[in-house]
């Protein structure tokens, strides 16, 4: 549909009306657009990507190194080789799910649903990260001063909204 807009353009010398015809857009259309045409689907399978496809790439690497003991943005302040091991295991599946609707083709309507439950459960255990776990800093050399678990957990809040509104539509 279309509707048509006014639009009075002003010079110093005289008022000139153009009348213009231009698509009707909704609230809900406009919004999008302002966000390049994502939906709350294809934000929550961004944002997912974006977060934590870097970190499983940097798990899958050299999670130690990354954010062990030794590191600057220690998570960990013990890692042994099985903590290593284990932290490469899940980097590979964060890295290859997060990025599947662009490597593979992945419906994100379906990936949504799967995030949801997983969401859920990774913001308990980014709570406890922080606030319980006697292993999870900060480590002393850490350049925040503070549990880096902290900052995942507006993260995590954020994501675990965003798809929750992706999923109930």
């Amino acid at each position: 549909t279309t509707k048509e807009v006014k639009k009075v353009k002003s010079s110093p010398r005289s008022k000139t009306e153009v009348t213009a015809t231009a698509p009707a857009v909704s609230t809900h259309q406009a919004a999008l657009m302002l966000r390049g045409g994502a939906d709350a689907t294809e934000l929550t399978c961004i944002g997912m990507a974006a977060i934590y496809s870097f970190f499983g790439v940097t798990l899958a690497a050299n999670p130690s190194w990354f954010w062990g003991p030794k590191s600057i943005f220690s998570y960990w302040t013990e890692m042994d080789e099985s903590g290593v091991w284990f932290g490469r295991c899940v980097g590979i599946w964060m890295a290859a799910v997060t990025t599947s609707p662009w490597t593979v083709g992945m419906d994100m309507a379906s990936l949504i649903k799967i995030y949801l439950p997983l969401n859920a459960a990774l913001m308990v255990l980014f709570l406890q990260a922080a606030f319980s776990l006697k292993t999870t800093g900060p480590a002393p050399q850490n350049v925040l001063p503070f549990n880096m678990w902290y900052t995942q957990l507006p993260i995590a809040a954020g994501l675990l909204a965003l798809n929750a509104k992706a999923v109930m539509g």
